[in-house]
């Protein structure tokens, strides 16, 4: 592929023609996408909640699960603040101060955690969280990609079988 541009000189167009190959950067982008797609696919199978966050605690970056998950559109999460969004109304002025904490470098942040998050249905669902700090070009924290499970049903499954263990107990 090439890119014709035609000059224009003060007294009319010149026959002076630049051309430029393209197929370097049409094969790069081509490239980006496939990689894009690939890494897409990667993270369906996966089934993870796959969610980033900025210095404010705003969602920036959402996939699918995570939207299925939460029971919201991409659209109606990016832009909103996740603690006001997400966690119980009791939860979230702890909860965003101890992540400015993090944001700021004061607190190290947690790489595994579960926590509850409200989805729009008010159900709540477990998550099991792996986190990672992100960096701007100049190595300052710029905020927070999350990769999630929900292991809501292993949690509900664990807490009925203590229950019946406990029965068991009461029985002998």
């Amino acid at each position: 592929l090439v890119s014709v541009s035609e000059a224009m000189l003060a007294d009319g167009p010149a026959a002076v023609v630049f051309v430029q190959d393209l197929s370097e950067t049409v094969r790069q982008r081509n490239d980006l996408q496939r990689e894009r797609d690939r890494a897409t696919q990667y993270l369906q199978i996966a089934r993870a909640l796959l969610i980033k966050l900025d210095v404010q605690g705003t969602v920036v970056l959402v996939n699918e699960r995570a939207c299925e998950v939460l029971g919201y559109a991409e659209h109606e999460l990016l832009g909103r603040n996740w603690f006001d969004t997400f966690r119980l109304p009791g939860e979230v002025a702890e909860a965003k101060a101890l992540f400015a904490e993090v944001m700021s470098g004061a607190r190290p942040y947690i790489e595994y955690h579960e926590s509850q998050a409200l989805t729009r249905s008010a159900e709540l669902r477990c998550i099991a969280w792996r986190n990672g700090l992100r960096l701007d070009e100049q190595g300052r924290i710029d905020g927070l990609l999350s990769s999630g499970e929900d292991i809501t049903e292993r949690r509900r499954a664990d807490a009925e079988l203590h229950a019946l263990a406990a029965q068991l107990e009461q029985r002998v």
